[in-house]
C-alpha cells in the first residue's frame, strides 16, 4: 500500500470511528428519551386512574372499561418506547447525515468522504469522472475537521432531561402510594376483577337454584338453606335474612364449593319468623 493510500485508509477509518461513535452516543440518549416518554406519558394515565378511583370510586363497569383503556395505552407505550428503541441499529450513513444537519456547515463533506473514499479504497473510482487526489484531500481534511469538532455537543439534550424529570415525578407518585397507601393497589386490583366479573354477569347471567323455598317449620327445629349458583365466577354468596317481627336484616357470607353453599339454622336461629334471599354480586 502506497503512503497516500495508507493515509487515506487511516483518515477514512477515523471518519467512520467518529461517525459510529456519535451514532452510539446518540442512540443511548434516544433510548433514554424514549424511556422518559414512557414514564412521562405511557404510565401517567394509569397513575391518574388509580388516584381517581381511590378518590371517587367509579362504578365497577366504568372502572373496568377505563382500566382497559389505560392498560392498552401503557402496553403500546411499552412496546414503542421501551422495547423497540434499544434494538435500533446505528447506521453509518444516516448518522453522517444527522451530523451534517446538526452542524450546518459541513455541506455533505462527511457522507461524500465516506462514499467516495470507500470507492477509492476499493479501487472502484472511474478516474475519467473523478479525481482520486481530490478525494484523498477531501477525506483527509474531513477527518481533521471531525477530530477538532466535539460531536457530542451537537445534540440538544434538554428535551430528554425534561421527559426524564417528569418520568421521575410520576415514578415518585407510584412509590409514594406504595409507601404511604399500599392498599390503593390491592383495592384497585380486587375492584377491577369485580368489574370484570360484573361485565361477564351482564353478558352471561348466572342462574340460582334455591331450596327449600317457602317452608313452615316448628320454632327451634333445624332447617338447612341451600343455594346453587350455576355459572358462578366468584367464590362466595350472601344470605340475607329479614326478621318479620323486628324488620332486622342479618347477612351471612357463604363460601361456594362446586358452585354450591348451604347453612343450617336451629334453636334460636329458627325461633322467629324470617324471610330470606341469596345475593350474588349484589344481585
Amino acid at each position: 500500500m502506497s503512503p497516500s493510500s495508507d493515509k487515506l485508509s487511516k483518515s477514512y477509518r477515523s471518519i467512520e470511528k467518529a461517525v459510529n461513535g456519535f451514532g452510539r452516543y446518540r442512540k443511548r440518549w434516544e433510548v433514554l428519551l424514549s424511556w422518559g416518554r414512557f414514564g412521562a406519558i405511557g404510565i401517567t394515565p394509569l397513575l391518574l386512574w388509580l388516584l381517581l378511583d381511590w378518590a371517587f370510586e367509579f362504578p365497577l363497569l366504568v372502572l373496568f372499561g377505563s382500566f382497559v383503556v389505560v392498560a392498552v395505552v401503557a402496553i403500546v407505550a411499552l412496546l414503542k418506547w421501551v422495547v423497540v428503541p434499544p434494538w435500533r441499529r446505528v447506521r453509518r450513513d444516516h448518522e453522517a447525515n444527522v451530523i451534517e444537519e446538526l452542524h450546518g456547515k459541513l455541506n455533505n463533506r462527511i457522507i461524500g468522504s465516506l462514499q467516495l473514499g470507500g470507492e477509492v479504497l476499493a479501487e472502484k473510482v472511474d478516474e475519467a469522472s473523478s479525481s482520486p487526489p481530490m478525494i484523498r484531500t477531501l477525506v483527509t481534511r474531513t477527518a481533521e475537521l471531525l477530530a477538532e469538532t466535539k460531536l457530542k455537543t451537537l445534540l440538544d439534550l434538554r428535551r430528554t432531561w425534561k421527559f426524564l424529570g417528569v418520568a421521575a415525578v410520576v415514578l415518585a407518585g407510584y412509590g409514594s402510594l406504595v409507601h404511604y397507601a399500599p392498599q390503593v393497589y390491592q383495592d384497585r386490583y380486587f375492584r377491577t376483577i369485580e368489574g370484570y366479573y360484573t361485565l361477564l354477569d351482564l353478558l352471561f347471567p348466572v342462574d340460582f337454584e334455591v331450596s327449600p323455598g317457602d317452608r313452615r317449620i316448628v320454632r327451634g327445629d333445624a332447617i338447612e338453606l341451600r343455594v346453587k349458583v350455576i355459572g358462578a365466577r366468584r367464590d362466595e354468596v350472601k344470605l340475607v335474612r329479614i326478621f318479620e317481627e323486628t324488620g332486622e336484616n342479618v347477612t351471612e357470607v357463604l363460601k361456594l364449593k362446586n358452585d354450591s353453599a348451604a347453612i343450617t339454622f336451629e334453636g334460636d336461629g329458627t325461633a322467629a319468623n324470617f324471610r330470606y334471599r341469596f345475593e350474588y354480586a349484589n344481585e
